[in-house]
């Protein structure tokens, strides 16, 4: 086990051969500025840094399109997952009948996202119109900026298809003239931003001890994701192979996986105060109760296989009511300590198992049957299981990736439902698991106060 407590100020040990004075102060995590007041709040690197890490500050520090909600609300919607209270707003996720006038749908998924792409343009445009910076310091915190953004839209186009693509501050005030931005352009313009943060970013992994500052490998790993959702095989594989050959990230123990300080991790997100704990565990045991409201699905359950590791270290037996229920267990330090005022778990949004799945999916859709199964095989010895058989012919090989997907990322940033669209078999699921079943309802509505106050946007299909 490897985590180090943290207090207001971070300190990232970065080496780095260019620019080494201006490089050196990058690695600073001050806490967030809540406010960002025009340029003069860029033109030094102290307000600059704390404007820019006050957006990931935020972005771990509430539910959105990237964690937290999107975690929970992602697995309630594709079936991994179910709700043990009969909160009628959840309910719906579960349902697969997500009504507009939704009020936690609308702010976590619609106000707090495009929120957090205020704050990245006001960022962007401030750091653009700097003086008092180095160019290299300038640089890598637009850089950062780039990545938060691709981020979001990334998620924000898997839920609602086209959306508002929003670019600069004057875009976010009269928001409500934005209409709707075409996937495709959604995905060119991430692409944009990702290439340039993955030129632009140090190479700091395994010189820190914390992962909350995106770098390269950041933007490798999200080009990866675009790729594998584009089907394009080889370079969503050479995204992967790089960040695996690079040997800068290991497989952690199965209770080590999303502590603060994580080998594994590739990016984590702190909470917005040093005293909260990852937005996932305080959505499945909210309000510091011990009376979970979310557990796993019988059909999720049913996919592990005996001997699973994951089961035993990932799930815990919640007994509800006389019920007996299996809830999700991957963060544990806020059930077990109550009163911790340092977090030493967060929220996990890359990290290297993903990145196995990944190349085995770009493998395998390849034709490279063997390296499909190597790196299989490579997640499925952590989780104490069989070794794949060497003569499974592909179309196993390929329900098997959609499972180990399964069954080692729930309830973590919206991959179960994220896959199960990406799978092209989300219609078939869905009509077994949800009563009057619409195909259109794969992507979710626009909320319905933001479409009352804007005549360019257009409801989404089906609702």
């Amino acid at each position: 086990m490897r985590y180090t407590p943290f207090g207001n100020h971070l300190i990232l040990v970065i080496f780095c051969a260019i620019v080494m004075s201006g490089c050196s102060k990058l690695a600073e995590v001050d806490p967030p500025d809540n406010t960002i007041t025009g340029e003069d709040a860029f033109n030094n690197y102290a307000n600059a840094n704390r404007a820019v890490m006050g957006v990931f500050r935020k972005m771990g520090g509430m539910s959105n399109v990237v964690c937290g909600g999107m975690s929970i609300f992602g697995d309630l919607y594709s079936g991994s997952a179910k709700v043990l209270d009969d909160d009628s707003e959840y309910q719906q996720f579960v349902s697969g009948l997500i009504n507009p006038s939704n009020n936690t749908f609308r702010s976590i998924f619609w106000i707090r996202t495009y929120s957090l792409i205020g704050r990245i343009n006001a960022c962007l445009e401030g750091l653009g119109k700097s003086r008092g910076l180095t160019t290299a310091i300038r640089d890598q915190l637009i850089a950062e900026c780039r990545f938060a953004r691709a981020l979001i839209y990334l998620n924000m186009s898997s839920i609602f298809g086209d959306v508002p693509y929003i670019t600069s501050v004057s875009d976010y005030e009269y928001m409500q003239f934005q209409g709707r931005e075409r996937v495709s352009m959604i995905d060119s313009f991430c692409l944009g931003d990702l290439l340039y943060a993955k030129q632009t970013l140090y190479d700091q992994a395994t010189m820190v001890d914390y992962r909350v500052r995106p770098d390269k490998y950041c933007a490798m790993a999200s080009l990866a994701r675009l790729y594998l959702r584009k089907k394009e095989w080889q370079k969503a594989g050479e995204e992967a192979t790089a960040i695996i050959n690079s040997k800068k990230y290991q497989l952690e123990p199965l209770d080590d996986v999303f502590l603060t300080g994580s080998r594994e991790a590739i990016f984590q997100l702190l909470p917005q105060h040093e005293s909260n704990y990852a937005m996932e565990a305080m959505l499945i045991y909210p309000n510091n109760s011990r009376s979970p409201k979310i557990a796993l699905s019988d059909s999720l359950l049913k996919l592990f296989t005996p001997g699973d590791k994951r089961r035993s270290h990932w799930v815990r037996e919640e007994t509800i009511d006389n019920r007996v229920c299996y809830c999700p267990y991957k963060f544990k330090k806020r059930f077990l300590h109550a009163a911790e005022t340092l977090p030493s778990e967060l929220t996990t949004v890359i990290r290297l198992a993903e990145i196995f799945l990944i190349r085995a999916e770009s493998r395998l859709n390849l034709g490279d049957l063997p390296g499909a199964r190597a790196d299989l095989n490579v997640v499925r010895t952590r989780a104490g299981l069989e070794p794949v058989q060497t003569d499974m012919p592909a179309e196993e090989i390929k329900n098997l990736i959609e499972r180990e997907r399964l069954l080692e990322l729930f309830t973590e940033c919206g991959h179960s439902w994220f896959d199960l669209v990406r799978s092209g078999k989300v219609d078939v699921v869905m009509q077994q698991i949800k009563m009057n079943w619409d195909p259109r309802r794969r992507f979710w509505p626009i909320p319905q106060a933001d479409l009352d106050a804007n005549e360019y946007l257009v409801q989404t299909p089906g609702y």
